[in-house]
């Protein structure tokens, strides 16, 4: 309970009669004074007090900037009074101060808000003081979403995530607080504000609620001293400024054509339940979106769902494709296809299509993962394909009933006189998290690949992944290419720079039915934090010698195997693959002599351990777009 006497927020907003507004949507930036000895404590232990005073003051420069661009009335919520005597710092003139009130930040947030609305607004947004540049697209997306809900005169409810798990905004309609007030209230009183866990805890109070989510793309905040990096790497050009190697020629482009999907394996990431999904894109859309990523410079085009072949287009548009000059695809699928069928693909795919099914293990486990009869139906498409013509191959999902039967799946394989294999370590997104007995320990893995690689050199398989991997050692690596050299368009329009991440609105960097995809390529701020973040921002890639073949291997699977555990994700989340990768890098390096899988691969040049720089900016986007692609650089 607050203290007898304290004023509310509401209360304190009332006492300014001359800031009462009309109708429309208040912005609020939430922070402790920004002066030496109250703003950024965490940060202070490692800067000193008068450095993070400073860093505070920049931040919220730039957010009352950004704010002012709305057009909408803008706050500083200070968590105290300035201190006096006067310090040196003031708020820019005219900026409209609020006092928070309450013993913690959900309540001091909630009554923010909620003082807010009960003084007229018909929404208000609060935003986190120690957000690093963000992106005023961002904010009018926001205000655009609320103001939307307020003429209609419905709940409205939009969040801003955090990568470190927590969210840098929050906006709520006056009609979702008049509807909903003692459920947000109690949300935010017991949110755990401050650690990884509290937008988990408020998206789930929200649903709880029956209240619908906006939620804009993911953004990062300043909170330590490693923070700091990226902070200024932003701030060294205009988020609306594209950068050279902002530039470079796109490779890849990934058509998540539908979600729909008769299968229900335990382990898709696709499969995410019930959600709010724009309709998908038709087939001129589609058409489109390729034109413009031949014009961006793809050459590559991977056809991916769900399952493409519920597409009544896919024929035409693989088609489309196939008149591209230099064009190649890929096609993911996981189902029974007739002669017919086969034989259109292969007409209008024009040699160009590697076919790729999913399989996960020998007969017996993949049935139980994927379905009665897939293997048997998948393995006489694939042979079907062949006769047409077609490259084929065969991706698996290293999960862990699966280890044990990779050799005889690779026997199989062979002798069905299927070449290539690729294996891909399990993403803990979608239908996985519910699952975490399928996920395997990284000497499990070890022991697999070993397994794996004796039975393919017996079976004349090649499992792709080596070639890829020995790929990486004769450079300096940056993460992935994800997002420097190859994007994703989801079945809704949205553009990811992963296809994992489709569908999910925290990595949506742009909507090709908004904008055109040159601009999202070269302008989208969520690309640009992605070309930004560099591994050797890790605490555990920073100092680790393998690093600079690694990469820091996927951001991907590192922020959603973070998240599944209730820890800070983003692209600095480490990887959960690191007692896996880093023996795998130094057998490749030569480091451990006489590895079990070494003696069945080619030798290859072992150039020495690099170190990647602390900072800089852009050196994945340029090695990308310059590197020779590998048949399928992807884990």
């Amino acid at each position: 309970m607050e203290q007898q006497g304290r004023r509310t927020s509401a209360e304190a907003v009332t006492k300014a009669p001359e800031w009462r507004p009309e109708a429309g949507c208040a912005i609020a930036i939430m922070s402790r004074p920004p002066v030496a000895g109250l703003s950024k404590r965490r940060l202070a232990r490692s800067v000193g007090d008068g450095r993070a005073a400073e860093i505070s003051q920049a931040l919220l420069h730039d957010l009352l900037e950004t704010a002012g661009t709305t057009g909408e009335d803008v706050y500083l919520a200070l968590s105290q009074a300035l201190p006096q005597p006067a310090p040196e710092w003031r708020p820019p003139e005219g900026t409209k101060l609020l006092l928070q009130q309450g013993r913690d930040l959900g309540q001091r947030l909630n009554g923010v808000l909620t003082g807010l609305l009960e003084n007229g607004y018909s929404s208000a947004i609060a935003l986190a003081g120690d957000t690093p540049h963000l992106p005023s697209q961002f904010l009018s997306e926001a205000v655009r979403e609320l103001n939307r809900a307020a003429r209609h005169n419905r709940p409205g409810v939009v969040v801003g995530p955090a990568f470190d798990g927590g969210f840098y905004l929050l906006g709520l309609t006056a009609e979702t607080v008049r509807r909903h007030g003692p459920s947000l209230r109690a949300i935010l009183e017991t949110s755990p504000m401050g650690g990884p866990l509290a937008r988990h805890h408020l998206l789930e109070g929200l649903a709880a609620a029956g209240l619908e989510v906006h939620l804009l793309p993911g953004w990062v905040d300043v909170d330590e001293e490693r923070d700091l990096r990226l902070f200024e790497r932003l701030g060294g050009s205009s988020l609306e400024r594209p950068r050279a190697d902002e530039g470079a020629p796109l490779k890849e482009a990934y058509l998540h054509l539908t979600d729909r999907c008769a299968r229900d394996c335990p382990h898709c990431y696709a499969r995410l339940g019930a959600s709010r999904r724009a309709p998908e894109l038709g087939t001129r859309e589609w058409e489109s979106v390729i034109e413009q990523a031949a014009e961006l410079g793809a050459t590559t085009y991977s056809f991916i769902g769900g399952d493409p072949f519920l597409r009544t287009d896919l024929i035409s548009l693989v088609r489309r494709v196939a008149r591209i000059p230099k064009a190649r695809m890929r096609l993911f699928f996981a189902r029974h296809l007739e002669p017919a069928q086969v034989d259109l693909l292969a007409d209008a795919a024009e040699g160009k299509l590697l076919c790729l099914l999913s399989l996960d293990g020998p007969e017996e486990i993949n049935d139980e993962i994927r379905g009665e009869g897939t293997y048997r139906d998948g393995l006489e498409t694939l042979s079907r394909m062949q006769a047409a013509g077609m490259q084929v191959g065969v991706n698996t999902v290293m999960l862990a009933p699966v280890l044990s039967g990779l050799p005889r799946l690779i026997r199989d394989l062979g002798r069905g006189k299927i070449r290539r294999l690729h294996l891909i370590l399990p993403h803990e997104r979608g239908r996985l998290t519910a699952s975490p007995a399928l996920i395997p320990a990284p000497n499990e893995l070890l022991a697999a690949l070993d397994a794996a690689m004796e039975a393919a050199a017996g079976a004349g398989i090649e499992i792709d992944n080596l070639s890829a991997w020995k790929s990486r050692l004769n450079g300096s690596r940056d993460l992935c290419g994800a997002g420097c050299s190859l994007l994703a368009v989801d079945a809704g329009g949205q553009v990811h720079a992963c296809p994992i991440t489709c569908g999910d609105p925290m990595f949506a960097a742009g909507d090709v039915r908004e904008a055109p995809l040159s601009e999202i390529w070269r302008s989208s701020a969520g690309l640009r934090l992605l070309r930004e973040s560099h591994a050797a921002d890790r605490e555990t890639c920073a100092s680790c010698p393998v690093t600079g073949s690694c990469g820091g291997d996927c951001w991907v699977q590192a922020h959603y195997a973070a998240t599944a555990a209730g820890l800070a994700g983003g692209y600095g989340a480490p990887s959960p693959y690191c007692d896996f990768l880093q023996p795998l890098f130094k057998r490749l390096r030569g480091q451990t002599p006489g590895a079990p899988f070494s003696v069945s691969t080619a030798p290859v040049s072992l150039p020495a351990p690099v170190t990647l720089p602390l900072g800089g900016a852009g050196t994945e986007c340029m090695a990308a777009a310059s590197a020779k692609p590998t048949p399928f650089d992807c884990i």
